[in-house]
């Protein structure tokens, strides 16, 4: 699955980011909803699995506070190290 964009999946709600990275390599454009929400992230997305942190920054405040308190410390052991430079 580490190169989920080149085989056929059965897709549910929610998988727009996937669908559009499946297009991309397959030479076709993504959904116009796609490009409506995310602008042209997918497009400039190359081909890799990478931490994405833009649903904090998306969320409102309310639904980042009901997230943390629905979520609370479960989460805590698989968060990512976040660091200022890059990982190879």
């Amino acid at each position: 699955m580490v190169e989920y964009w080149k085989h056929e999946h059965h897709h549910i709600v929610g998988s727009r980011g996937t669908n559009a990275m499946i297009a991309k390599y397959r030479g076709q454009q993504a959904q116009q909803q796609v490009q409506a929400i995310h602008g042209n992230y997918y497009e400039q997305m190359n081909f890799e699995i990478k931490l994405d942190l833009r649903w904090q920054q998306e969320l409102s405040p309310e639904n980042l506070a009901t997230f943390e308190r629905i979520v609370a410390d479960r989460n805590r052991p698989f968060a990512w190290p976040l660091t200022t430079e890059s990982t190879p």
